[in-house]
C-alpha cells in the first residue's frame, strides 16, 4: 500500500510531462519556436521509464545503464545531455553504446530504434531471461518487448504501450505511472481503487485518534471535578481549625482574668494581715495604760489584775488563731477553685492540641494525596497536549499528502472525458463525473480539515476589539456573492469583546454565512448579531429564522464532518461548527445551540475577560 501511494504521488509529474511531450513536435512548425528534436523527447520518456521502474538487483548497483545503438549517435548525444546531472533514486545514469549482443550483459535498459537498428531478432533473442527493460519504437509488437514507444501521425505527438506480463515474467516492478499512461483500463482502474482505499484506511486511523483524544478529555474532566471535591473538603476542615482556634483564644482570656482576681485577692489578704498586726500594736499600748494605771491598787487586788491579764492574752492569742485560720481557709478555697479552673484548661488544652495534630496529620496526607494527583494530573495534561499536537500534525500532513493524488484523479477523469466522450458512452461519462464530484467533494473536506488543524496550530492573541465591523464586512461579502437575496441584516451599533481578531473573523464567517445559507428558503429572512447579559455575563448570540434543526440531535451539532441536513437541501462540509467550538474553547469561552425545525436557529458564545493577552 505504501508503494502505491508514492506512486500516485508522482502522477502530478507525469501529467505535466504527458502534456509537455504530447505538444513537442507540433511546436517545431510555428513560427519563432524553438525547434526540439524528437530525439530529445524520446530522451524526456527513457528517464521517466527509469524512474517508475524498480529493478530486483538494483540495491547492489551504483549506476543504471541505458543501451542504444552505436549508430543512432543523435539519440545518444541527447541522451547523455539529458542525464548527465539526473539521479534515479539516488543513482546515476549512464549510456552505453551498443555494438554486438555481447554488450547486453550490462545493460538494465534497452532503447531500440526500428529505423536505425539492424536487424532485432538476434539482439530480442539474446536479451530474453535478462533483468533489462526493452524500449522499442515505430509501432515493434509488444509481444516481444515490454514497453512501445511511437509516434501518432494524426495529432504528431508520442504515446506509449506497456506489457505488464512482461515485466511479472521478468522480475521488475513497474510504477502506477506507466499503467494509467501507458497501461490497459483494468490495470488503471486496479491503481485507482487501491488508492481509494489507502483514503479509507487514513480516515479510520483519523477516527480512532479522535476516539482516544475524546477518551483524555473525559478522564482529564473526572479528575478535575475530584481535585475539586477534594479543596472543598479542605476548606471545610480549615474553618473548623479556625473556630476551634477561637475557642481556644476565649479560654486563654479566662485563664488569664482568673490569674488576675487570685493576684487582687492576696493583696487584700496581706492588707487585712497588716490592719490585724496595727490592731494588736494598739491592744498592747493599751495593756501597758492599763498596768501603769492599776499599779496604785492595792496588793490585794494584785491577784485579780494578773488573771485579768491571763484572760486577756488568752483572748488575744484566740483572736490571732481565729484570724489565722480564716485567712488560711480563703487561701485554700481560692487555691482549690484555681487548681480546678487550671486543670480544666489543661484538659480542653491537651485535647485541642491531640486534636490539632490529628488534624494536622490528615491535612499532610490529603496534602500528599493532592500532590500526587495533581502530578498525574498534570501528567495526563501533557499527554492530553502532545496527543492534540501529534492529531493536529498528523490531520494536516494527511490534509497535505491527499491534495496531490485527488489533483492526479481529477485531472485524468477530466482528460478522458474530454478526449474519449464519444467512446466511453452515457454509463461511462456519469461514471467519470461522479468521480470528479467525488474528488471535488474530499477535496472540500481535506480544505476543511487543514482549516480545522491551523485553528489548533495558530496562536490565541486576545484584545480588545468590536465584532461589530467584522460582522458587517462578513454581511458585505455574504450579499456580494448572492446578490439576489433579500434578507434582513441586524446588528447593533457596537459588541466590545477580548478577543483575537482573526479567530473571531473565522468565527462570524462560519455562524454568519451558516445563518444566511438555512435561511434561503425561508420568506422575509432575518439574521441577528447582538449581546446578551445573563447573570452578570455578556453572551454574544447569532440568531435566524430559516430550516432549524431537532434538539435531540444537537449532540452532533459540533462533531466534526456530522451534518443535520442532508447534502441536496444544503451544502456543505461539517467541518465549520468544529471550528467554531475549538476557537471559542481557546478564548476560554463555551459556545451552543438551540433550535426547532421549521422555526430557526440561535447560537450563543462567551468570550471571558482578560487582564493582559494570552497565547493559547
Amino acid at each position: 500500500m505504501t508503494r502505491t501511494h508514492g506512486y500516485i504521488e508522482t502522477l502530478v509529474a507525469a501529467a505535466f510531462v504527458t502534456a509537455l511531450l504530447a505538444g513537442v513536435l507540433s511546436a517545431q512548425d510555428r513560427p519563432g519556436s524553438v525547434r526540439i528534436t524528437a530525439e530529445a523527447v524520446k530522451s524526456a520518456y527513457l528517464l521517466r521509464f527509469a524512474e517508475n521502474i524498480v529493478w530486483p538487483n538494483e540495491g547492489r548497483l551504483s549506476s543504471l545503464r541505458i543501451g542504444v545503438y552505436e549508430n543512432d549517435t543523435a539519440m545518444i548525444a541527447n541522451l547523455r545531455r539529458l542525464i548527465q546531472s539526473a539521479r534515479v533514486r539516488g543513482k546515476s545514469l549512464t549510456v552505453v553504446p551498443i555494438r554486438s549482443p555481447r554488450d547486453l550483459d550490462s545493460l538494465e535498459m534497452l532503447y531500440l530504434d526500428e529505423q536505425r537498428s539492424a536487424d532485432l531478432r538476434p539482439i530480442l533473442r539474446a536479451v530474453e531471461g535478462k533483468k533489462i527493460v526493452v524500449v522499442s519504437t515505430e509501432g515493434e509488437p509488444l509481444s516481444s518487448i515490454m514497453i512501445n514507444l511511437f509516434l501518432n501521425p494524426d495529432t504528431r505527438s508520442f504515446s506509449f504501450e506497456t506489457k505488464k506480463e512482461n515485466f511479472e515474467a521478468s522480475g521488475i516492478l513497474v510504477g502506477s505511472e506507466l499503467l494509467l499512461l501507458g497501461g490497459s483500463r483494468q490495470e488503471a482502474r486496479e491503481v485507482f481503487r487501491q488508492a481509494e482505499d489507502s483514503v479509507r484506511i487514513l480516515r479510520s486511523m483519523l477516527d480512532e485518534q479522535k476516539q482516544v483524544l475524546a477518551e483524555q478529555q473525559v478522564t482529564v474532566r473526572r479528575q478535575q471535578d475530584e481535585i475539586a471535591t477534594q479543596r472543598s473538603i479542605i476548606d471545610e476542615q480549615d474553618l473548623a481549625i479556625f473556630d476551634q482556634r477561637l475557642s481556644l483564644d476565649s479560654m486563654l482570656h479566662v485563664s488569664a482574668e482568673l490569674r488576675g482576681q487570685l493576684a487582687r485577692n492576696s493583696s487584700i489578704l496581706g492588707q487585712q494581715t497588716q490592719a490585724i498586726g496595727a490592731q494588736a500594736d494598739t491592744i498592747a499600748k493599751q495593756q501597758d495604760q492599763v498596768r501603769e494605771q492599776t499599779s496604785t491598787l492595792k496588793m490585794q487586788q494584785r491577784v485579780i489584775e494578773e488573771r485579768r491579764r491571763q484572760i486577756e492574752a488568752q483572748e488575744g492569742a484566740l483572736k490571732q488563731q481565729s484570724s489565722t485560720i480564716e485567712w488560711q481557709r480563703q487561701l485554700l478555697t481560692v487555691v482549690v477553685v484555681s487548681a480546678t479552673i487550671l486543670s480544666v484548661l489543661l484538659f480542653f488544652l491537651y485535647r485541642n492540641y491531640k486534636t490539632i495534630r490529628r488534624i494536622n496529620a490528615e491535612l499532610e496526607l490529603k496534602n500528599r494525596q493532592i500532590e500526587a494527583q495533581r502530578a498525574e494530573l498534570e501528567q495526563q495534561a501533557r499527554l492530553l497536549k502532545a496527543a492534540n499536537e501529534e492529531l493536529d500534525s498528523f490531520s494536516y500532513s494527511v490534509s497535505h499528502d491527499l491534495r496531490a493524488p485527488l489533483r492526479s484523479i481529477h485531472g485524468f477523469s477530466t482528460a478522458i472525458q474530454e478526449e474519449f466522450a464519444d467512446h466511453l458512452g452515457n454509463e461511462g461519462s456519469d461514471y467519470l463525473r461522479r468521480v470528479q464530484a467525488a474528488a471535488e467533494k474530499m477535496a472540500t473536506l481535506i480544505d476543511d480539515l487543514l482549516k480545522l488543524s491551523r485553528v489548533g496550530r495558530n496562536a490565541i492573541e486576545p484584545i480588545k476589539t468590536d465584532l461589530v465591523p467584522i460582522a458587517r464586512a462578513v454581511e458585505a461579502e455574504l450579499r456580494r456573492l448572492d446578490p439576489d437575496r433579500m434578507v434582513e441584516f441586524v446588528t447593533p451599533e457596537t459588541l466590545p469583546a477580548t478577543a483575537d481578531p482573526r479567530m473571531m473573523t473565522i468565527v462570524l464567517q462560519n455562524l454568519l454565512s451558516n445563518a444566511w445559507k438555512y435561511s434561503a428558503k425561508t420568506p422575509n429572512a432575518r439574521v441577528e448579531f447582538l449581546a446578551e447579559l445573563m447573570d452578570g455575563e455578556t453572551m454574544y448570540v447569532v440568531r435566524d429564522n430559516g430550516a432549524g434543526f431537532n434538539m435531540d440531535y444537537k449532540a452532533k451539532l459540533f462533531a466534526p464532518f456530522q451534518r443535520l441536513h442532508t447534502h441536496e437541501e444544503f451544502q456543505g462540509s461539517g467541518i465549520g461548527l468544529s471550528i467554531v467550538k475549538r476557537i471559542i474553547h481557546r478564548h476560554g469561552g463555551e459556545v451552543w445551540a438551540e433550535g426547532e425545525v421549521g422555526k430557526g436557529a440561535t447560537f450563543r458564545f462567551t468570550l471571558p475577560q482578560r487582564t493582559e493577552a494570552s497565547h493559547g
